[in-house]
């Protein structure tokens, strides 16, 4: 099977999704040919860096302008309505020209940018090729739906019931958590775990996912329910600097600021990192240069160091993140359960991360800036209790996602051609 990952690097997070995607497909179904297309690289050429530039740019000046713009692109639409007229013919093209140099078998959309002209080019050329959309965003928007999605990759339970709500048929909805990594989770296990229920299935021919003829679907190949044991209360909201705490002895702090390398400025900050005993921090700059430069070498116990591919082992092997509220960032950490300390959403998409990392007790929220909230993350890196409770309800989470859901999709899919092939 073809498949084609259409996808963009606007924030990193869309385009390390398809990777991950890429990753999980090649274990477990190492027969497909799997491309990864960047949608803006493929509309603009060279001039898409330009396009991510201004991106970037605007992102670390001008986040009042970006929300502005977030929320008049993104309004909910009824996804049966007929397709706006402001979908250019131009991006239709882009998608058709994408999907026969690759022969495409099975589209996938990590990016919620490409799905309505994806749509458009299925329904302009009456395309019977299967339409994925994996959203990577915990709350969903107009962009995110299209009456021509076949499947939708939910990044939670929540994330499935606002679709539902919308009309989306409960049938279209896995729950798989947003990708991430092979590295941050162990996909042959959830295979494994997934195939044992296949085989506890009637209907061999479906791969217990979805039955065509039928119309049902296997429940647990959608995600089980939220775990009961998940306890938001015992590690959500603002810390109270008060209560009593824990100290198990010393621990490791990872920083991180995602692609764009959002981090502390002051260097005050750095300094009362570096004056809490115990502990020792690794501090990921990502794309600023000047904070690397400006601090490597000046700290004992806070190391500074540019991007890295391990990132996985960075943060499997620390017992807390300091970060902003990524969508593709929190599942990492979720995967690795290592809780989460995070300061004030600045994008529209980060505050609904926030305040699904706040429901579920998946960490610490500061409600403030990083500089500002140095007490809080004092306290919190100290507190071994909560620390373990976060871990837990990360755990729980975990046992919602179904990450093997897209490859049985795939293999329905794959049969399905079969059989008809076979009645011809």
């Amino acid at each position: 099977m073809n498949i084609l990952i259409m996808t963009s690097r606007f924030g990193m997070g869309h385009y390390y999704a398809a990777e991950a995607i890429k990753e999980q497909l090649q274990l477990q179904r190492p027969g497909d040919n799997i491309i990864i297309c960047d949608f803006m690289n493929m509309l603009l050429g060279k001039k898409a860096r330009l396009m991510y530039d201004a991106y970037s740019a605007l992102i670390a000046r001008g986040c009042g302008i970006y929300n502005h713009i977030y929320k008049l692109c993104t309004e909910i639409e009824n996804p049966q309505s007929a397709r706006k007229a402001s979908c250019g013919s131009i991006f239709m093209k882009a998608v058709k020209k994408a999907v026969q140099n690759t022969d495409a078998d099975i589209l996938i959309s990590t990016y919620s940018g490409c799905n309505k002209h994806i749509g458009r080019y299925i329904e302009k050329y009456a395309c019977d090729t299967p339409f994925i959309t994996c959203i990577t965003d915990i709350g969903i928007h107009g962009k995110w739906v299209d009456k021509n999605v076949d499947l939708y990759l939910a990044a939670a339970e929540e994330t499935k019931r606002d679709l539902i709500n919308i009309g989306i048929p409960e049938n279209k909805i896995a729950v798989t958590g947003i990708p991430v990594r092979s590295g941050f989770c162990n996909p042959r296990a959830s295979l494994a775990y997934d195939t044992k229920i296949c085989a506890e299935y009637k209907d061999k021919s479906s791969f217990g996912f979805y039955d065509y003829a039928q119309g049902s679907c296997d429940p647990h190949l959608y995600g089980a329910k939220a775990h009961s044991s998940i306890n938001p209360n015992a590690c959500a909201g603002v810390y109270n600097v008060s209560e009593p705490c824990e100290d198990n002895g010393d621990k490791h702090l990872l920083v991180m600021g995602g692609g764009l390398g959002l981090l502390p400025k002051e260097k005050s900050f750095y300094d009362r990192l570096a004056r809490i005993n115990g502990l020792s921090t690794t501090v990921i700059t990502g794309k600023n240069k000047a904070l690397l430069n400006r601090f490597t070498g000046k700290y004992d116990n806070i190391n500074f160091m540019p991007f890295t591919d391990d990132i996985e082992n960075y943060i499997k092997n620390s017992d807390w993140l300091l970060t902003k509220p990524g969508g593709i960032t929190t599942f990492e950490a979720v995967n690795a359960c290592t809780p989460l300390i995070l300061a004030k959403p600045a994008l529209c998409q980060e505050a609904a991360n926030s305040d699904f990392i706040g429901r579920n007790g998946l960490g610490v929220l500061l409600n403030t800036s990083f500089e500002e909230g140095i007490d809080t993350i004092e306290r919190a890196v100290r507190d071994s209790k909560r620390q373990q409770a976060i871990k837990n309800n990360m755990r729980n989470m975990k046992r919602s996602f179904a990450p093997g859901a897209l490859a049985h999709y795939i293999s329905s899919f794959e049969n399905e051609k079969k059989v008809r092939r076979e009645c011809v």
